[in-house]
């Protein structure tokens, strides 16, 4: 598990907002932190909570007795005084962390999760995390002002999702029910009988809304997990197979293969993926 803080012991400020803190979070099914008996940096009652899913799911447990479960990629926001506890909900959650305070008048839309598709935030995300621990003036602005695009970005993406449709709706819960079933051999027909659909309605509404079907999604969800569990835990190539649900490291081999054009274990050796 890594949960490295990027930026606790200090604040930086742009574009309105003061960043307070940032963690880089790789969690495996035992995480769990508990406020305000985990907190590394003392409360403040105005500070915001954004919490992106890269991958995986988490829940977050409020004050109120509320539970919202997260999966990737997606952003929420919090107010810091309401959270009770978080954890990991399935295999793994891997997310980053920002406390901040806005500095004027911004409506956040509290308790929201908002799913993201575009592809521009990893890369963003990268840039800050690798300016936000620099002694250097001009990167740690830089590092906030990113924040401050993302931020102002996720608002305006929040409206978006208010007017998602039914349909989008239901591709929604099944990856959020995909995210928490990585580690399982779950078949399309077991995510049907889970959400009352049909198998034929669900590939129909994946086709439509995430142009691959129900099976190649859930694979692809399993795939980018069994990257990061290579390359970020360290996990050999039987066990990741294992973790996944796999019959046996020999398909889980072939599949990963196929998918990334390079052997898993190559990858666990330090091999660079190939470019496409």
């Amino acid at each position: 598990m890594r949960n490295s803080p990027l930026l606790i012991h200090k604040t930086i400020e742009s574009c309105g907002i003061t960043l307070r803190a940032m963690w880089d979070i790789y969690a495996d099914c035992h995480y769990l932190t508990k406020w305000p008996r985990d907190r590394k940096i003392p409360m403040v009652s105005n500070a915001v909570i954004a919490i992106y899913t890269i991958q995986g799911s988490g829940s977050i447990e409020l004050k109120n007795g509320d539970v919202l479960i997260l999966s990737g990629p997606s952003i929420v926001f919090l107010e810091c005084d309401q959270i009770k506890q978080y954890k990991t909900n399935g295999l793994f959650w891997e997310l980053n962390w920002f406390e901040f305070i806005t500095n004027g008048v911004a409506h956040i839309p509290f308790g929201q999760p908002i799913m993201l598709t575009n592809e521009e935030y990893p890369p963003i995300l990268s840039e800050i995390k690798a300016f936000v621990t620099s002694d250097d003036d001009i990167k740690l602005n830089t590092s906030a002002a990113g924040f401050g695009y993302l931020f102002y970005k996720w608002i305006s993406l929040s409206k978006e999702n208010l007017t998602m449709s039914r349909q989008e709706k239901i591709v929604s819960d099944v990856l959020a029910i995909m995210s928490t079933r990585l580690g399982d051999n779950w078949k399309v027909k077991d995510f049907a009988e889970e959400t009352g659909y049909t198998q034929q309605y669900l590939r129909k509404l994946f086709l439509q809304h995430a142009q691959l079907s129900p099976k190649q999604y859930y694979l692809k969800l399993k795939m980018d997990a069994s990257l990061s569990m290579l390359t970020k835990r360290g996990y050999s190539v039987k066990r990741t197979a294992y973790e996944l649900g796999f019959n046996d490291s020999f398909h889980f081999s072939r599949t990963f293969k196929n998918k990334f054009g390079i052997c898993p274990s190559d990858v666990s050796k330090g091999c660079p993926l190939p470019k496409h």
